[in-house]
Order: structure tokens, then C-alpha cells, then sequence
């Protein structure tokens, strides 16, 4: 799901796992701020201008250099396939684990936990979070005195669709971070039953 807070967020967070150790969310990290820009580069403000004009610079810049053409791909690739790319960080992980079984195992959980929680939440936010249903729960929070002074200055200032954007990308973010968080607890609680009636022997020479 676009959207310029769920990717700042995830991006942060991208960020700060790399440089915890967990070298292969870097380009996952490079794949959100990538989209961030994007994002930002569709404001109708001066931020948004400036961003443009960076990204009309850069691909004017990349049809005479070879290096900032290909790094242009590399960028674009990497905003376009941000979930293999956390895929394939698992896979790293999972190599470079003094317990194969129970890392890859637990990390299946999480993603798996991860992608159902992030599709029910982009269909359920599509639908329910809109710019114009987002205006309607305002005026029903302001005409029943809840955040009265905050609904009233957002919808005096035409910003409600600033504020369904953000909500959609604060809820997005919870529901990845919830639904991942459960399926890498449910991982780590059951990967030894689970290995044990598949048959499944620990590996835990480093790859």
C-alpha cells in the first residue's frame, strides 16, 4: 500500500535492523526511502516540487551516465519488490543462523503472519478509511465533543485528507508490526514440534 508514513516508518525501521546486524533489510531499507520519495514527490506543495525536480535532474543525469543509470534501475527495482527483498533477508538470516531449523521456521511464521495481517489491513483501510468517510468520522468526533478543537481544526483547514493518509499509514503499520510480531511468536513457541514430526534434524553449522 502507498503510502508516505507507512513507508518512513518501515524504512526507519529497515534502517535500523541493518545496522543492528541484519545486513540483508538494506536494500529493503533502500526500497522503502525510494518509495518514500516517490511518495513525497506527489506532493502539490514545495516539498513536493523540490522532489520532483530532484527526480527530473536524476533521470536527465542517468541518459548521459551509465553508473547513475544503473543505479537508477537498482532503486526503482528495489521499491518495487520491497517483500521479496524482506523474503530473501529471511533467507539470509536463516543461512547465517547457529540454528537453521528454528530461525527459518520462525521466520516462515512472521512473514506468513506478516502478509495476511498487511492484506486484511490494506483491503479493510481501502475500504473503510477513505478521504471522504475519514471527513464523516471528524464531524461526528467534533459534534460529539472528542477531540472536538483537533476535528474542527482539521476540517477547517481542508486537511482531512492529509489525516485519512496518515491514519491509513499508522494503522498499516500496526497491523504489519502486530501480525508479525504474532507470527514470529507463534514460530518460536512451536518450530521444535514442528521440526520434530517432520522429521527435521537441527542444523546449526553456520552456512
Amino acid at each position: 500500500m502507498a503510502n508516505p508514513v507507512s513507508s518512513l516508518i518501515f524504512a526507519y525501521r529497515n534502517t535500523d535492523k541493518t545496522s543492528n546486524g541484519d545486513i540483508g533489510r538494506a536494500p529493503v531499507a533502500i526500497g522503502q526511502a525510494t518509495n518514500l520519495f516517490n511518495e513525497i514527490a506527489k506532493f502539490d506543495n514545495m516539498i513536493g516540487a523540490g522532489a520532483k525536480s530532484a527526480l527530473s535532474i536524476f533521470c536527465d543525469s542517468s541518459k548521459h551516465n551509465k553508473a547513475i543509470d544503473y543505479a537508477g534501475k537498482g532503486l526503482k527495482f528495489a521499491s518495487e519488490h520491497v517483500n521479496p527483498l524482506i523474503c530473501a533477508s529471511s533467507v539470509l538470516k536463516t543461512a547465517t543462523s547457529d540454528d537453521k531449523v528454528q530461525t527459518g521456521l520462525t521466520e516462515i511464521c512472521a512473514l506468513s503472519g506478516m502478509f495476511l495481517g498487511e492484506g486484511l489491513a490494506k483491503q479493510y483501510l481501502e475500504k473503510n478509511f477513505t478521504d471522504k468517510n475519514v471527513e464523516k468520522y471528524l464531524r461526528n468526533l467534533s459534534q460529539k465533543g472528542i477531540c472536538k478543537n483537533l476535528a474542527e481544526k482539521i476540517l477547517n483547514s481542508n486537511s482531512s485528507s492529509k489525516a485519512a493518509t496518515i491514519l491509513r499509514g499508522l494503522l498499516f503499520v500496526c497491523a504489519s508490526l502486530t501480525s508479525y510480531a504474532a507470527g514470529e511468536k507463534l514460530g518460536k513457541e512451536f518450530a521444535g514440534d514442528i521440526a520434530s514430526k517432520a522429521g527435521i534434524k537441527k542444523i546449526d553449522q553456520k552456512a
